[in-house]
């Protein structure tokens, strides 16, 4: 692992948009427990194992669009609440 992205930042794992719940290797491959939001049901979160290779720190302009996904066709990933700006990096 390169350097280690802290908890609770915003992140892009296959194309979704999810927060760094803990890094944590899994055997011998390093990566991070993400928790991205289930969009099907009310539980919250669905914590999950990802590679360090394939988390991404959002950033705005960069990999993150501000708008909602169908006000924007720019091809980055759409924040769904703007509440989750505040987690963004600049």
């Amino acid at each position: 692992m390169t350097a280690a992205i802290p908890d609770d930042t915003l992140v892009i794992v296959a194309g979704h948009l999810g927060r760094v719940a803990c890094s944590m290797p899994l055997g011998n491959a390093p990566g991070y427990n993400v928790a991205t939001p289930r969009e099907t049901s009310r539980d919250g979160y669905a914590p999950h194992f990802a590679p360090d290779w394939c988390v991404e720190v959002a950033e705005l302009g960069v990999n993150v669009c501000c708008k909602r996904r169908g006000q924007c066709f720019c091809g980055l990933v759409h924040i769904p609440h703007p509440e989750w700006l505040a987690g963004v990096a600049t």
